[in-house]
C-alpha cells in the first residue's frame, strides 16, 4: 500500500517542485489557453519565484514529491480574502492514487485557517481531469473569461 500526504511545501522542496512546474508547462504545450496562461504563470527561475507564492504545497508516495499546488491570496474590495490555486499538477504515473485530493483537501484547510472567504481553482479549457477534481471538491465555475487574439 502506497502512503500519500500533502504537506506544506519546505525550502528543500522547491527543487522538486520546480521540475514539476516544469513539467506541468511542458504537457500543456498545445492545449487551448495555454499561451496566455504562460504568460500570467509563474515565471522562471522557477526555484525563486515559487518562494513568493502564498502557499505551496507538495503532495507525496511514501515521503516522495510526486505532485505540488501554488496558492495565491487576493483581497477583494470588502477586504475578504480569497485564495487562488493558480498551479495544481501530479506526475502522470502517480495519478488516481488520491494525490490530487489530498492536496487540495490540505489547500481548503489552510486557506480557511487563514481566514479565506472562498477559494478558486484555475483550469485549462480542455482538461476535463482538472474540471472533474474540482467539481469532486464541490467548486464549480462562477465566471468564464473568452478570448480572440488580435
Amino acid at each position: 500500500m502506497v502512503d500519500e500526504e500533502a504537506r506544506p511545501a519546505g525550502p528543500g522542496d522547491l527543487a522538486a517542485v520546480a521540475v514539476l512546474a516544469r513539467q506541468l508547462r511542458a504537457e500543456l504545450d498545445g492545449q487551448r489557453g495555454a499561451e496566455l496562461w504562460r504568460l500570467e504563470a509563474r515565471p522562471e527561475p522557477l526555484e525563486t519565484t515559487l518562494e513568493e507564492a502564498d502557499a505551496v504545497v507538495v503532495g507525496t508516495l511514501d515521503d516522495l514529491v510526486v505532485g505540488y499546488a501554488v496558492v495565491h491570496d487576493r483581497t477583494l474590495r470588502d477586504a475578504s480574502v480569497v485564495a487562488t490555486v493558480e498551479e495544481i499538477y501530479v506526475l502522470p504515473e502517480a495519478r488516481d492514487l488520491g494525490v490530487a485530493e489530498a492536496m487540495l483537501t490540505r489547500v481548503l484547510a489552510d486557506a480557511r485557517a487563514r481566514g479565506c472567504r472562498g477559494v478558486d481553482g484555475r483550469v485549462l479549457p480542455g482538461l476535463r481531469e482538472g474540471k472533474n477534481l474540482y467539481e469532486r471538491f464541490g467548486m464549480s465555475a462562477r465566471s468564464l473569461t473568452a478570448y480572440r487574439p488580435l
